[in-house]
């Protein structure tokens, strides 16, 4: 009888534990990447909320100070 089994390359252990650390190192990436733009939003959010409350007190005390013009805009 023939011996029809696959024929594995010396290097296919090494080869495949190559293809597997590039793969987490592209997953790590992406994590990172995924990471880095939630903070960014989550930073910009609270900004955007602190901005929106300095213009509401300047609003505020502009209307106190000048009541005719603040019903103006």
């Amino acid at each position: 009888m023939k011996n029809n089994s696959t024929i594995i390359s010396a290097n296919f252990d090494l080869e495949l534990l190559n293809i597997l650390k590039n793969d987490i190192q592209e997953q790590h990436s992406k994590v990172k990447s995924k990471f880095i733009n939630m903070a960014t939003k989550v930073y910009d959010n609270e900004l955007l909320a602190i901005i929106k409350n300095d213009l509401n007190a300047l609003k505020s005390q502009f209307s106190n100070s000048n009541p005719s013009l603040a019903n103006a805009s």
